[in-house]
């Protein structure tokens, strides 16, 4: 029965590709689909376009203010690396008009490539943590080091002790200091704002100065 149902199937979808092959097209249906295709690649454009602006200006605006280093993020996961605004190895993706142009003029949106630098200060680039520095142009900044889990403890372990206290995650992102009790689904409230983790989670506490 199944057999049957799957040859019915065919069948009338090879009459289908036949009917519709065969039917004329006008001129003016040619014309339509001219300009329909004419119309999204000029949209498309115009997104590409708007979309290299706006990261160009994200980026002219922090070399304006003073920041002399480019956190390049991995697309694997792995540890920034930290380069000069300089360094002939990420140079180039400051320019993000050849950038693009290297990738060609189309493509599904959905696929475009995201802005993955950040053109940041030397406090801005130390604050963000988890980063390697690039051995070509030896950025000076401070050299990341993993924290210990030794010096962690569990997020269930936080008291109303520590509040007032910086809190870390184990690969160095600051959560800020912690203004209230834990409360029991482990969401910490810090001066950086509500940040939810497991009970399980470790941080790193860093007393305040007395």
């Amino acid at each position: 029965m199944r057999h049957a149902d799957s040859t019915q199937l065919q069948s009338e979808y090879r009459r289908y590709l036949i009917r519709e092959l065969s039917e004329p097209v006008t001129q003016n249906e040619i014309d339509a689909e001219a300009k329909s295709v004419a119309n999204e690649r000029a949209d498309l454009l115009a997104r590409r376009a708007q979309a290299i602006r706006a990261e160009q200006h994200s980026i002219d605006d922090a070399l304006a203010a003073g920041a002399t280093f480019v956190l390049n993020r991995k697309s694997d996961g792995s540890r920034s690396l930290v380069h000069t605004t300089t360094c002939g190895a990420i140079r180039h993706k400051l320019d993000r008009q050849a950038e693009w142009d290297a990738l060609g003029e189309f493509g599904d949106p959905d696929y475009w490539p995201s802005l993955s630098i950040s053109v940041l200060t030397r406090e801005e680039v130390e604050a963000k943590g988890r980063y390697r520095r690039c051995r070509t142009c030896s950025p000076e900044v401070a050299e990341w080091t993993r924290p210990s889990p030794q010096d962690s403890m569990l997020v269930q372990s936080l008291t109303d002790r520590h509040l007032g206290s910086r809190l870390f995650t184990l690969d160095g992102t600051d959560l800020g200091q912690l203004e209230d009790e834990v409360e029991f689904v482990a969401v910490l409230r810090t001066s950086t704002g509500t940040h939810r983790l497991s009970s399980r989670d470790r941080v790193r506490v860093q007393r305040p100065a007395t």
